[in-house]
């Protein structure tokens, strides 16, 4: 039922509420200097080469620098502060909206081109799902980096790979995976019958909103009826 409801308020209004919607983002805060170092030593996923943070990713396992491995917002850094506050995400440079992701997945996913979603019979598990099969041969590392493999890794490799990430913003993510649905389709990368991505997330807030705006609907839908049954 509140599934549902999320699907059909979510489609009937792609843009209002989509904080990766490029055409309707303003322009990004600045990022903290020192994010990327809080975030690597918080994860403990990194080394340091040469004074350079070499992190690794949280899907692959991939190392590299900034530009190879770079930290990832779940909800973007434009995120207007109404939908943080409906999220009840109290800043965007949390740790829990924070991953370090191939800079490839990290594009894709921003562009709504791939997502997250949870696996059904492991709680706190989040696998990667590819929308857009042009980015599946996609290398997740390019340049010199990319020479110390023997046949170059692909982002289409990790499909259903688990995202290893203790305790991230599961609402966002799943927020995230329905829009990234709904995109999809709207771009013709999939068909209709592509099963729709699990809700989930605690405490679902952006679930419990599209409930409340869908009981609005149907309580105003049932006032204009009873109006017009007068009428008559």
């Amino acid at each position: 039922m509140v599934s549902s409801v999320a699907y059909a308020v979510s489609a009937s209004s792609p843009h209002s509420i989509n904080p990766w919607a490029k055409s309707t983002n303003p322009a990004p805060f600045p990022r903290p200097a020192e994010l990327r170092a809080k975030a690597a030593k918080y994860y403990e996923c990194y080394r340091n080469m040469n004074k350079t943070i070499i992190a690794k990713c949280h899907l692959t396992g991939e190392e590299g620098n900034g530009k190879e491995v770079t930290l990832a917002h779940l909800l973007p850094r434009s995120t207007a502060g109404h939908i943080l506050k409906d999220l009840d995400v109290e800043s965007v440079d949390d740790m829990r909206n924070v991953i370090f992701l191939c800079s490839t997945i990290e594009k894709s996913f921003d562009d709504q081109r791939l997502c997250f979603v949870c696996d059904d019979h492991r709680a706190g598990c989040f696998r990667l799902k590819i929308w857009d099969e042009k980015i599946r041969n996609v290398h997740l590392l390019s340049g010199a980096h990319q020479k110390t493999h023997d046949k170059p890794k692909t982002i289409g490799n990790f499909e259903n790979e688990q995202m290893v990430y203790e305790e991230p913003y599961s609402r966002v993510l799943s927020m995230h995976a329905q829009e990234s649905y709904d995109h999809p389709i709207r771009k013709r990368w999939i068909e209709t019958i592509e099963p729709r991505p699990t809700v989930y997330g605690s405490p679902l807030k952006d679930v419990l909103r599209f409930e409340q705006l869908a009981t609005t609907s149907t309580i105003l839908t049932a006032v204009f009826d009873t109006f017009l049954v007068v009428l008559d």
